[in-house]
């Protein structure tokens, strides 16, 4: 490793939190050699996932996956909008509609690909299954913002408070995919600031895994 390269890679570990203190950022890296990488951004309502999202798919070209879209089509596809095929509907057969739904409709997308984006995952089954197939290789990246920055963002958005979405989120297993982050993002600082960490973190996996 050049002087380089080794600061580069402090600089990484500078600029993110592990979740965990027992996972080293080496073995974070260990599992992605020749398997599909599969980016799982998370984050409650109003974290800018959707922004960085876009940002990174138009900076690096990697194909994004919304589970957010994929909640919208399943609950068009029955006359309603998301809450209310969410909450009109009981819960343990929810749970296994979104779910069956997703997954055969997150396998097809992924096929084939090299990396993908997964923006606003939310079902913790999804991620088992993703998890469970030795083909992928799964990071997970939380942006994490203060609730009452997202309350703001909320307002200036739309001019009213939603804690709806993110009970759906919670309800099929949001807070647990939260728990399991190999990196958190501080999503206070600029739009530009967090491309630049999320792109740095994505790289350098990426490099360890072509070696």
């Amino acid at each position: 490793m050049t002087l380089i390269q080794f600061t580069n890679l402090l600089l990484i570990e500078s600029m993110i939190f592990r979740k965990s203190n027992k996972t080293t950022f080496n073995s974070c890296l260990e599992d992605s050699f020749l398997k599909t990488v599969i980016w799982v951004l998370v984050g409650l309502s109003a974290s800018g996932k959707t922004t960085l999202a876009e940002n990174i798919n138009s900076k690096l070209g990697i194909p994004i996956v919304s589970h957010s879209a994929i909640l919208d089509e399943l609950a068009k596809q029955r006359g309603l909008n998301n809450k209310d095929f969410v909450f009109n509907t009981p819960q343990d057969e929810f749970k296994q509609i979104f779910d069956t739904f997703s997954i055969e409709k997150i396998d097809i997308l992924i096929k084939n690909k090299n990396e993908v984006l997964i923006e606003a995952l939310a079902s913790i089954n999804v991620l088992s299954h993703l998890v469970n197939n030795p083909s992928n290789s799964i990071k997970i990246i939380f942006i994490d913002v203060p609730k009452d920055e997202r309350t703001r963002r909320m307002v200036e958005r739309c001019g009213l408070i939603d804690d709806n979405i993110d009970r759906i989120k919670i309800f099929i297993g949001l807070d647990k995919i939260i728990e399991k982050a190999d990196f958190v993002i501080d999503g206070m600082e600029l739009p530009s600031v967090i491309l630049e960490k999320t792109i740095s973190i994505m790289r350098s996996v990426k490099q360890h895994s072509e070696k």
